[in-house]
């Protein structure tokens, strides 16, 4: 899944249910590079299952390549506008 769709959705699901109101929604995402970009905005789950982040350096320990990169993205709709923060 992409980040910015699922906030999008997050954002717009919100909207659906209270129209009038202004909302914050967020997710964050991590890309590992040595798995090809996963897991992505799955991270959450990705650690509810490791039970540890020393289990996710392990793997990354692995293929010997540390290089992650973590993006949170916010929605806001705020007076009839919605706009996203990187």
């Amino acid at each position: 899944m992409d980040l910015q769709e699922l906030v999008e959705h997050k954002l717009s699901s919100a909207i659906n249910l209270h129209p009038d109101k202004n909302f914050f929604v967020e997710d964050t995402a991590m890309y590992i590079d040595c798995l090809g970009g996963f897991p992505g905005p799955f991270i959450k789950f990705m650690l509810e299952s490791l039970c540890d982040s020393q289990a996710l350096y392990e793997l990354c320990d692995k293929y010997k390549n540390y290089k992650v990169k973590v993006v949170t993205l916010i929605g806001c709709y705020v007076d009839g506008k919605k706009q996203f923060f990187e």
